[in-house]
């Protein structure tokens, strides 16, 4: 099944990339068949453990090469991939992720579009910003400063009010 998925997937972006359309996580999952339950759980890797349970039961020996990835030959010629969910998963998201990076970088569309989804899906963040507050009190003359020390020196009132004469 990971096999048909992963073509599928190609095929979309592919598509994408000829008719320069921009590539989406939701148009992947379309082109696939996959919800965004089955997307989450592949992509943290809760699907990881059929490749190991696979290749424990079956001969995979037979195994090839096909554009760079390994595949196990069925005895039916049906072809498995030999990859866990999430790496595949991981592959796609970084595919969208760069298809929005170079968004930002050559100005393509509105920069703001894929910023909110840099933050939202790939946990982009603004560095913080440290804010610094000063109370600082100004008295311009005597009659103030005795004002300003007495307010200090009594508590407050009992419902909270402060002398607003400075």
């Amino acid at each position: 099944m990971l096999a048909d998925v992963y073509t599928k997937a190609v095929d979309y972006l592919e598509e994408c990339r000829k008719t320069h359309k921009p590539m989406t996580i939701a148009g992947i999952m379309l082109n696939t068949g996959l919800n965004k339950d089955v997307w989450s759980k592949a992509g943290m890797g809760e699907y990881d453990y059929l490749l190991e349970e696979y290749m424990a039961l079956n001969n995979t020996t037979n195994i090839t090469e096909i554009d760079g990835l390994p595949y196990h030959i069925n005895e039916d010629g049906s072809l498995v991939l030999l990859i866990p969910w999430s790496e595949v998963v991981q592959k796609l998201r970084l595919i969208i992720q760069d298809q929005l990076e170079q968004n930002l970088y050559t100005n393509k569309g509105n920069p703001a579009g894929s910023i909110f989804s840099l933050k939202a899906n790939y946990q982009w963040q603004e560095e913080p910003v440290t804010q610094h507050v000063e109370n600082t009190l100004v008295i311009a003359d005597a009659s103030q400063a005795k004002k300003a020390m007495a307010m200090l020196l009594e508590p407050s009132d009992s419902n909270g009010s402060e002398d607003s004469e400075l």
